[in-house]
């Protein structure tokens, strides 16, 4: 069974619930697609029952008890049909890991503890290319490692792990990452632990992104 199906079987996006009438009897209608029979979880209304689901245009228009019909009809009994997933701590964002974050019911991976350097770059790199909805953080170790040209490939093992950033680099860290705030709404992440020199040597970057 393909991935897309096999995620449609078993979870449904979070966006696609919202908004949806739970008794709604649309039995007549022909549908894109059709979830029968599964366990039908909603956080937000508290259903979990037995339900068959609907869909068209790529969003759900019904919740019902009775049978529905559709073009495409997937068997989910003894399967879960729940809104997608959101894992706001996960490292690995390639395409090999939105596989299995998909196979696990994870529509939405984000990359919020590291971070990135280049917020631009990271989300040109996946745009229209994932399975999944994915996000990032401006991390304040990777941009401290670039600034500080530290060789570590993920987190720091040279200057930027055992040596206080000069004046001038903290300029540019705070200025590296106002530019990974400045396009969109984003967060940063201010990694103190995986230096090894004292934190006031971190303080005065920290500091400034979180008044800012």
């Amino acid at each position: 069974m393909r991935i897309a199906q096999w995620m449609l079987s078993v979870f449904v996006a979070a966006w696609a619930l919202q908004g949806i009438p739970l008794a709604v009897d649309r039995a007549a209608e022909l549908y894109d697609v059709v979830i029968l029979h599964g366990r039908v979880m909603d956080p937000e209304s508290n259903l979990d029952a037995i339900r068959n689901v609907g869909i068209s245009g790529g969003k759900i228009r019904a919740i019902s008890q009775k049978e529905l019909r559709g073009k495409e009809t997937i068997e989910a009994r003894g399967l879960l049909v729940a809104p997608g997933f959101i894992d706001l701590h996960q490292h690995g964002q390639d395409p090999k890991n939105y596989e299995f974050k998909a196979r696990d019911g994870v529509t939405t991976s984000l990359e919020l503890e590291a971070g990135t350097s280049d917020v631009d770059k990271w989300y040109a790199e996946r745009d229209g290319k994932t399975l999944i909805n994915f996000g990032v953080s401006v991390g304040h170790i990777p941009v401290r490692m670039k600034v500080m040209k530290d060789p570590g490939a993920w987190l720091p093992t040279g200057d930027a792990a055992h040596r206080e950033a000069t004046p001038e680099q903290l300029k540019e860290i705070d200025a590296g990452i106002e530019r990974g705030l400045r396009p969109r709404r984003r967060t940063t992440k201010c990694g103190m632990f995986f230096a090894l020199l004292p934190r006031r040597a971190l303080r005065c970057t920290c500091i400034s992104v979180m008044q800012d």
